[in-house]
């Protein structure tokens, strides 16, 4: 009997919701539009955590008659050195949808992915956008790198060669 007890307390206690984290970016003066072939959604993000934001993904969801029949994903990398401060406001490029068969459609955004110039990151990563954003910011190190290497070596004449190609 205190098996099965001590069983269904650790059911309970493992399903039982942690508070929910605060949105580290959150979506801003959402605005929904017609246009000649459907509707356009524009909208903005702010920076409501803390930490300095380096990249994010996020997913818009296209909903017609409480279906989700489409999503867009928007991944946003800032330059090397750049970042997205706590409290700024930063817009997102619109998205549109052409219903088909003249169904309404509405829009639901999600913050999936966030990276924090500090290399944490917050969010499910649906769409596993983390790879695409890790790679980008690989890459320049990468590149900066070989730059110094060639500086070092071969001087800044190498470097400025490098550069024009």
């Amino acid at each position: 009997m205190r098996c099965w007890l001590g069983f269904l307390l650790v059911i309970f206690l493992a399903s039982a919701q942690r508070p929910a984290e605060p949105l580290p970016l959150t979506p801003t003066g959402e605005h929904v539009t017609a246009t000649a072939n459907g509707k356009q959604l524009s909208f903005a993000v702010i920076n409501s955590s803390q930490k300095q934001i380096v990249g994010w993904a996020i997913v818009v969801d296209v909903v017609v008659g409480g279906k989700v029949v489409t999503a867009f994903t928007e991944v946003a990398i800032k330059e090397p050195g750049m970042s997205v401060r706590p409290g700024e406001v930063v817009p997102v490029r619109p998205f549109a949808y052409q219903p088909r068969g003249g169904f309404d459609a509405d829009f639901k955004i999600k913050i999936d992915y966030v990276r924090f110039a500090d290399h944490s990151s917050w969010g499910p990563d649906s769409r596993k956008d983390s790879r695409r954003i890790a790679g980008f910011f690989e890459g320049f190190d990468a590149a900066r790198k070989r730059l110094k290497r060639l500086l070092s070596e071969k001087g800044v004449g190498a470097v400025v060669d490098e550069l024009k190609r």
